[in-house]
Formats: structure tokens, C-alpha cells, sequence
């Protein structure tokens, strides 16, 4: 699955421009409060920006997050 934001902005998060290609392993990391979870749901489709775009190449897949 490929996925691009294009100037994504959804609190805490602003201007938030990144791509990863299908078959890569990405790390979100961040202090609390740093928009790690945002930016989770919107890769997984459960937010939705209040600016900028979310592309999706392929089905979404939410694998799990958590703090240990």
C-alpha cells in the first residue's frame, strides 16, 4: 500500500507533506501530544484532514498502535 500526504494539515499536525511507497516499513515516533496518532488515522482513513489530501494506492490496513 503507497501513501502520500500532500500539505496535510489536522491538529496538532500542519503542512505535513511525506510519501512511502508499497512494501516499506514506516516508524511513527514523538512525544505526547505530537500528532502521531492523527497522523495514524488519517493514513488509516478514520480522520479526515482539515486541509490538504490523504492518497492511498491500494486497501488500508491499521496494524496497531500503542505506547509500551
Amino acid at each position: 500500500m503507497a501513501i502520500e500526504f500532500r500539505q496535510v494539515s489536522c491538529p496538532p499536525l500542519s503542512d505535513v507533506e511525506a510519501t512511502a511507497t508499497g512494501g516499506y516499513l514506516i516508524a511513527v515516533v514523538g512525544e505526547n501530544g505530537s500528532g502521531k496518532g492523527a497522523l495514524l488515522q488519517l493514513a488509516a482513513g478514520l480522520l479526515a484532514p482539515s486541509a490538504g489530501e490523504v492518497q492511498v494506492a491500494g486497501s488500508r490496513r491499521f496494524l496497531g498502535a500503542g505506547d509500551p
